[in-house]
């Protein structure tokens, strides 16, 4: 699930027939050896697998909706409860968080990142490997303060420790592309998150003006910056924001018409994307800030430049109201 968590069918199943089926047949394994050293004479009548009560598919369930509501509250120690001693997180670039501490600094950086987002879970399919092992295929969803929604597959093995269902094993799987996003580069889903920034702005004086649209196939977000005050020369600024999929973030290329240019990293806390910048001016000096885009409303964003420093000298923060223009008055 990305940081969602923290937010083709046959790819699925490759993916869950390998790492987690065999985190399951380790789950399976453990219970067998724990079961030959009991010295009774009881055994257990075995159920088919895939099946197995309803009273069980509903405990599931509420540990779905028990992640959830811990998320949406910010319950790190609610979340934590809920995860196994040796569990593990895979994300979709194969990387694994692997032990409890490692889950939770994810978890606790998901929260911080997601503050006043909603979390909710669909399950899709639950197979029942036997009794106390489960394997969930299942999709997660954020919403945004804005009421943007990211959402995203992933796929769980739950085993049943004490009496209580855990996650023992959570995988993230590909987005399957919406129908509506048939067409669009790999890359929109990251960045559709920005697309109130598309239109015409201008800043309460006037003397700023943005325009801002989509590359084609919704590959990038393209802004241009016109700047324009009295006895100075206009400037103009080309801002392009992509996704790096390496990195796993947004990130920006920003060129000036004097000739500098910045490169940014950026992450998202609520209504607000951070941006740490760092660039070279025309003769040769280098600068550092952080910048913030603040969404309002949707005729409404704030942006603001702080820490300013150029060659590590301080410089004034910067702080602009952007209003969109009406189509009148374009």
């Amino acid at each position: 699930m990305k940081s969602r968590w923290v937010i083709g069918a046959t790819l699925a199943v490759a993916l869950l027939a390998g790492s987690l089926a065999w985190r399951a047949g380790a789950a399976i394994q453990k219970g067998e050896d724990k079961k030959a050293t009991r010295q009774d004479d009881k055994t257990e009548k075995p159920r088919a697998a895939g099946r197995a009560g309803k009273g069980e598919e509903a405990a599931i369930r509420k540990q779905d909706e028990a992640f959830s509501a811990a998320f949406n509250k910010g319950d790190l120690e609610g979340l934590m409860a809920l995860w196994t001693q040796d569990a593990e997180f895979i994300r979709e670039d194969g990387k694994v968080v692997r032990g409890r501490a490692a889950i939770r600094d994810m978890l606790a950086g998901s929260l911080k990142r997601s503050k006043g987002h909603q979390h909710s879970i669909e399950m899709r399919t639950l197979r029942f490997i036997k009794p106390d092992v489960a394997l969930e295929e299942a999709s997660v969803s954020l919403k945004a303060p804005d009421g943007t929604v990211e959402t995203g597959p992933y796929a769980t093995v739950w085993v049943k420790q004490g009496g209580k269902w855990l996650l023992s094993s959570v995988r993230d799987l590909p987005d399957q592309p919406a129908a509506a996003d048939e067409g669009k580069a790999a890359t929109y889903p990251h960045l559709k998150q920005l697309s109130w920034m598309v239109g015409e702005w201008t800043d309460k004086k006037g003397e700023v003006t943005v325009s801002c649209k989509w590359a084609p196939n919704q590959s990038f977000i393209v802004q241009e910056f016109t700047v324009r005050r009295p006895g100075a020369r206009e400037v103009s600024v080309l801002q392009r924001i992509g996704w790096d999929a390496v990195r796993q973030q947004l990130r920006s290329w920003v060129f000036d018409s004097r000739g500098g240019y910045s490169v940014g990293s950026w992450q998202r806390e609520g209504n607000t994307w951070i941006v740490a910048s760092e660039g070279s001016l025309p003769d040769g000096r280098t600068g550092t800030a952080n910048n913030r885009y603040r969404f309002i409303n949707n005729d409404t964003f704030t942006w603001s430049s702080h820490d300013r420093e150029v060659d590590e000298q301080p410089m004034p923060d910067v702080d602009v109201t952007y209003i969109r223009k009406k189509p009148d008055n374009r």
